[in-house]
């Protein structure tokens, strides 16, 4: 079962070159086969299938300085008829965030009954390298599939994200 998480955790993060103010109001719709989900029309989009991600939204780059492209990424992984509930998901993530980001500090981890599915939500912050980052999640679980949205930003410029951010992270179905 830690095989089958450890691609996901490892699609928290992303490094580019890209940041800067969003319009909540001005969001598009995003479809794919299995799921669909909402972002800011400003947003660059990164279908390539980067890190098993199903696609990738970059927040438009700040200036020239700006190292990390605060992100959103979507993951969909089969179960494989595994016995996997939200509940397991939730230990299984919280077990490897230990492991892989020792430095870091669990904010939230938590399964709860949101628009009538339970879904996970986690966040917390680390630091790989150079980079301060703070990670807001949501998982859930339907017809033997994880859906995964995950909202990456540098700790500094998380605020100006988050409204965008929730927005993304709470129009994400599967269909």
């Amino acid at each position: 079962m830690m095989k089958l998480l450890l691609p996901l955790l490892f699609c928290l993060t992303i490094f580019s070159v890209n940041g800067q103010s969003v319009v909540v109001d001005d969001f598009k719709k995003f479809s794919k086969n299995d799921f669909k989900i909402s972002y800011p029309s400003t947003w660059r989009i990164d279908t390539s299938g980067t890190m098993n991600s199903k696609v990738f939204f970059f927040s438009p780059a700040d200036g020239p300085d700006d190292k990390f492209s605060d992100n959103l990424n979507v993951m969909v992984q089969s179960l494989g008829g595994q016995p996997i509930d939200i509940q397991k998901y939730k230990e299984i993530s919280e077990q490897q965030i230990k492991v892989m980001f020792s430095e870091g500090k669990l904010l939230e981890s938590k399964v709860e009954n949101s628009s009538g599915r339970e879904e996970y939500r986690l966040s917390y912050e680390f630091s790989p390298g150079i980079f301060k980052l703070k990670v807001s999640a949501i998982c859930f679980i339907k017809n033997d599939m994880a859906y995964l949205a995950t909202f990456t930003s540098e700790i500094s410029k998380f605020e100006r994200y988050q409204e965008a951010a929730e927005k993304m992270l709470a129009s994400f179905v599967g269909k």
